[in-house]
């Protein structure tokens, strides 16, 4: 049986000696229960209170939840254990402590112990006066040694304006640490980043998505952004976090797209709550002059029957798109539709860069969308006066029938090089 053990801990501290303290508490009751082998609930109790002298009690409100027990502790507060299980066995046990804070629950500490429960994985979250984390802590296995500080929420780097054609980016942010990316966003008379992250509300859309874990953040936007930026050599990005946490935001973030000075919108994204995209599809409507290069998602669904927003809104200033391979054909995972997608475009194992700043191929809806939206810059180059509808009849003039048997997947066609003018 392998055994993992992952420890988060959520409290709020401010000093390092403070943090020392948990760290070394975090260590000591994960071990014990890796140690022992402890597995249900009543045993984690007894072994908890036996090593460390505390009763915690089982919260009979969330016993329900599968593979999961919930306890509450005297001082720190919530736990959580959670289990999964692989082939009747137990391959990993998450350990969770969450402590209210003036800020609400937020996490601390995660170890991992691997199947000899030693340290494989430590990460720290560090707070100063904020809401949620700066920095992500990697700790070598003794825990002695930091091996990254990474930033979650820098400065963004001074520069100047690019002055090519500015194209909005919303997304999960961009990594403007890399030069790749800070030398070519759009700054005002000041020098100061046009854009905004609507998650955060502040102007540092830093490629972040913590959805899923804050201890493991999803990136994104930073990859999409450079493969726009190689093929529209010329073009000025202008990035948006988008608002997870309140989606109707998007409201605001066409008004700051409309402020930004940009004409073209690149969206490699979408989910199915239609009410997250009501005002959006109102606010896209009142903006016939902007043009949005929407992703159709990678779903392998028929997106008519199975819709995805904004793709499947159908108006007259969006254009959605899904990946090919390189002979025409649709791209495996990727979504279709006749009436909803009106594009095809070679996605797959595109070369990217990601977040690290490492050159990377990777494949989807999400990165046809920056092809197209760089043939949507370079045309407006060359043609300053077009807008919405005029780029949007200028691309669709170069597809050409996919090279598919059978139905057709798609409303116009198949553009087999974004990059031939």
């Amino acid at each position: 049986m392998i055994c993992l053990i992952v420890f988060f801990f959520n409290f709020h501290q401010s000093t390092v000696n403070a943090d020392e303290v948990l760290r070394k508490w975090a260590i000591s009751v994960a071990n014990t229960i890796c140690q022992k082998g402890v597995r249900d609930q009543w045993s984690i109790a007894t072994e908890i209170k036996r090593k460390f002298g505390i009763t915690i009690k089982l919260k009979s409100d969330l016993e329900s939840i599968k593979n999961q027990l919930n306890f509450t502790h005297p001082q720190r507060g919530d736990i959580a254990i959670s289990m999964k299980y692989r082939n009747g066995k137990i391959l990993i046990i998450q350990f969770q402590l969450s402590s209210s804070t003036g800020f609400g629950l937020r996490p601390k500490i995660l170890i991992r112990f691997n199947s000899d429960c030693k340290v494989g994985l430590a990460r720290e979250l560090e707070y100063r006066k904020r809401d949620s984390a700066d920095f992500l802590i990697h700790f070598d296995p003794i825990l002695g040694r930091v091996k990254l500080r990474e930033p979650l929420n820098p400065a963004v780097p001074n520069w100047f304006d690019s002055r090519g054609v500015r194209v909005a980016h919303l997304d999960s942010g961009v990594n403007y640490l890399l030069p790749l990316i800070y030398k070519r966003l759009a700054r005002d008379d000041e020098g100061f980043l046009v854009g905004w992250d609507f998650w955060e509300d502040d102007a540092r859309p830093f490629d972040l998505n913590i959805s899923g874990s804050s201890f493991f953040p999803f990136r994104h936007g930073t990859s999409v952004a450079s493969v726009f930026l190689r093929e529209a050599p010329t073009a000025s990005l202008v990035p948006f976090r988008y608002p997870n946490n309140n989606m109707s935001k998007l409201s605001l973030v066409i008004d700051a797209i409309v402020d930004s000075g940009a004409e073209i919108v690149m969206m490699p994204m979408g989910s199915k709550n239609l009410d997250h995209w009501q005002t959006f599809r109102k606010k896209v409507i009142q903006n016939p002059e902007l043009l949005f290069i929407v992703s159709a998602g990678n779903d392998g669904v028929n997106i008519d029957e199975m819709p995805i927003y904004p793709a499947t809104f159908k108006l007259e200033n969006i254009i959605v798109v899904t990946s090919s391979d390189d002979f025409g054909r649709l791209a495996s995972g990727s979504n279709w539709g006749d009436k909803s997608v009106d594009l095809m475009v070679p996605g797959e194992r595109i070369p990217i860069i990601d977040h690290r700043g490492a050159v990377q191929k990777a494949s989807g809806s999400s990165y046809a969308v920056p092809r197209i939206a760089a043939l949507a810059a370079r045309l407006k180059k060359e043609n300053p006066s077009w807008q919405g509808l005029d780029l949007k009849h200028a691309i669709f003039a170069r597809a050409i029938v996919p090279r598919m048997r059978g139905k057709n997947i798609v409303n116009i066609g198949w553009i087999p090089n974004p990059l031939i003018n």
